[in-house]
């Protein structure tokens, strides 16, 4: 499955199953990015696999899909539809719906240093 993600500024990033689920890799991209959690629908297309690809632009596909070498194209993933209940549930618990203030990444930086020991 492959998921394609739209945030609130019309950017579109994908996201699939790789070395870890699609939920994680797109609840770590919004945290990297502090992003509020986007609209996403799926397409039953299996995401690109080689080399333990993350995410991409929705316009570097293609580029992405040559390189696997399996003779996929755009038109394999033409068909987008909403998550199910299930998946939608998953989103919604791994992804956080806003992103972080100023004062919720200083007091996650201050919590990370305190347990990893590396103090502020």
């Amino acid at each position: 499955m492959t998921i394609k993600a739209t945030f609130p500024d019309g950017s579109v990033m994908l996201f699939g199953d790789s070395y870890r689920r699609w939920f994680d890799q797109l609840r770590e991209f919004c945290a990297t990015y502090n992003l509020p959690r986007p609209n996403v629908v799926k397409c039953a297309a299996e995401w690109v696999g080689y080399g333990g690809l993350k995410w991409c632009p929705e316009r570097a596909l293609q580029g992405e899909l040559d390189s696997e070498g399996k003779g996929r194209t755009l038109v394999d993933f033409s068909e987008w539809k909403p998550l199910n209940q299930i998946e939608m549930r998953t989103l919604k618990k791994h992804v956080r719906e806003f992103p972080l203030n100023d004062e919720h990444v200083h007091h996650y930086q201050r919590r990370r240093a305190s347990i990893t020991g590396l103090g502020l």
